[in-house]
């Protein structure tokens, strides 16, 4: 976890930790087999694993099958992301586990002017206890962010409150589930699964995906 977190975690505030070896915008971080977990290694604060601010490339598994657990263990959430200064920032093959936040999203949250695409993740037992609000798995805010979500499957997300997107919750915000395998799956039709808790406008099919690469699998 220490590695990952110089390499990634950009994000910069009082009393709060960043990363000494932030990689280059456009580079990419290639996560080895194994879980990722809080207690083993340097986290932005109490309540956040990693921040990428100002920084945009790729975070991914080095095999589409997954395998590269981010673990919150119930202590935090694992990933923000605040401004990728026009570009995208790719999150592919990962497995956010365990996140847990006493705000909004568990797993994700993206702020204002982030492009991101999540493509063949997976979201499993994540939680926002944030009364009024939700996004177990994801929040996406903000009027400039830009989420393409593929082949990525969501289970066992939960929202304190019911009916603000145990998986997703959206304000002012453009994200788009698509139902079709990413490249270079595109002649596969990806294994559709339980419709999506959501919150918010959001845009495409709104349902769990996986099986656009071998092996890979909804986890538990």
């Amino acid at each position: 976890m220490e590695e990952l977190f110089n390499a990634v975690s950009s994000g910069s505030f009082d009393g709060c930790n960043s990363g000494n070896n932030i990689i280059s915008g456009g580079d990419s971080v290639i996560l080895v087999v194994t879980t990722y977990k809080a207690s083993e290694g340097l986290f932005f604060s109490d309540a956040i694993i990693l921040v990428v601010e100002e920084l945009y490339g790729s975070m991914m598994c080095v095999s589409d099958s997954g395998g590269c657990t981010l673990d919150g263990e119930w202590s935090r959430r694992i990933l923000n992301v605040d401004d990728t200064l026009g570009e995208t920032l790719t999150l592919r093959a990962l497995t956010f586990k365990d996140g847990m936040t006493i705000d909004t999203a568990g797993a994700i949250y993206t702020g204002p002017s982030s492009i991101v695409d999540i493509v063949l993740c997976a979201f499993s037992n994540c939680v926002s206890n944030l009364s009024g609000l939700g996004g177990g798995a994801i929040e996406v805010e903000g009027p400039s962010t830009v989420i393409n979500i593929y082949g990525s499957s969501f289970t066992n997300n939960t929202a304190a409150s019911a009916g603000k997107g145990d998986d997703i919750y959206c304000q002012d915000a453009t994200i788009v589930v698509n139902d079709d395998c990413p490249s270079p799956y595109e002649d596969t039709t990806p294994d559709k699964g339980a419709a999506l808790d959501n919150f918010g406008e959001i845009g495409g099919s709104l349902y769990s995906y996986s099986g656009c690469a071998d092996g890979q699998a909804v986890v538990a």
